[in-house]
């Protein structure tokens, strides 16, 4: 992606709430009118071209489907800036704060590094490159460090905001009283933090905070009010349904950079504003880092496999 998509794609982002008004935005809102023309245009140019023959399975079966269904290709070009926002928006900044945790809190590399050669498998290429596979599939299963990170990160970075229409007139607390047919916005963030549902620590980083060593230390009723309170993925019928996928990427990724690579800088930044879709807190910044190959992993290749079905159900939750 050159420099001038990915500034779009990022000025398209910051932009999101504004273009949902559909008001004019040429006038209301240039900057991400004219990045949203530039990346229809990029995709333009991209199906003109007829690179979608080499893309991913998913793009290949979504192009044929809406073209059956007679879309043109400058149609699914314009639809595409959905996918590239789908696949981007949220995971990139959630990807981004694993790693930071993973590269700065004392020992947590070292201990996950430990844990992921129990998925890893090496073998030797035959242009004369190592090759190590790692089965994501069982990440679950053998990595709960990993995967206990991965949730403590959303519990802690999600900007999720559920919205509710009440149903009939309900009295809470004895003091708010909430008219049927309003609408309830619940962030996230106050119950991911609340002292009432995680402790003095809730608003603390701690890695290990959902091993199953550590939640089968705490009460039955904690137990459920903590399951109940954590909702980075939303929650009844709008549970998002990209869950499953999303947790496979992102934590699939961390691991094959914690296997294979050093990053020297890593810190950790300030969350920005969050701006609307913004399901994941960004960084309020840019990063500059080094990172490069990790002694006796110079040579390697990495894969990734899936395996046992039942095994990856365990990647997604709340």
């Amino acid at each position: 992606m050159s420099i001038l998509l990915i500034t779009s794609s990022r000025e398209f982002e910051s932009s999101v709430g504004l273009l949902f008004l559909d008001l004019f935005p040429s006038i209301t809102c240039p900057t991400g009118h004219r990045a949203r023309s530039a990346i229809t245009e990029a995709f333009k140019r991209y199906y003109n071209g007829q690179h979608n023959r080499d893309a991913s399975a998913i793009i290949q079966g979504r192009y044929s489907v809406l073209s059956a269904a007679s879309f043109t290709p400058d149609d699914i070009a314009s639809f595409d800036i959905g996918i590239l926002m789908a696949a981007t928006m949220n995971s990139n900044p959630g990807l981004f704060w694993l790693i930071s945790y993973i590269y700065t809190v004392p020992n947590l590399l070292s201990s996950i590094r430990s844990e992921l050669t129990s998925i890893t498998t090496t073998t030797e290429s035959k242009d004369g490159l190592c090759e190590a596979t790692l089965n994501i599939s069982l990440l679950h299963q053998k990595c709960s460090l990993l995967m206990s990170a991965w949730q403590e990160t959303l519990r802690v970075k999600a900007a999720t905001v559920a919205n509710r229409i009440v149903l009939e007139d309900t009295l809470l607390d004895s003091a708010y009283l909430l008219k049927k047919g309003s609408v309830i916005q619940m962030p996230c963030n106050p119950m991911h933090t609340s002292p009432s549902n995680w402790g003095q620590s809730g608003g603390d980083f701690d890695p290990s905070r959902f091993l199953p060593t550590s939640i089968d230390k705490l009460s039955k009723d904690d137990k459920k009010k903590r399951k109940q309170a954590f909702t980075p993925f939303g929650g009844g019928t709008v549970l998002c349904p990209g869950r499953y996928f999303a947790t496979s990427e992102i934590v699939g990724v961390a691991a094959m950079l914690a296997m294979g690579f050093e990053i020297e800088g890593a810190r950790m930044l300030e969350p920005k504003l969050q701006v609307m879709s913004a399901q994941v807190k960004h960084p309020d910044g840019d990063l500059p880092v080094c990172i490069k190959r990790r002694e006796g992993w110079e040579r390697v290749k990495f894969k990734f496999t899936g395996g046992d079905e039942d095994a990856a159900e365990g990647l997604a939750f709340g």
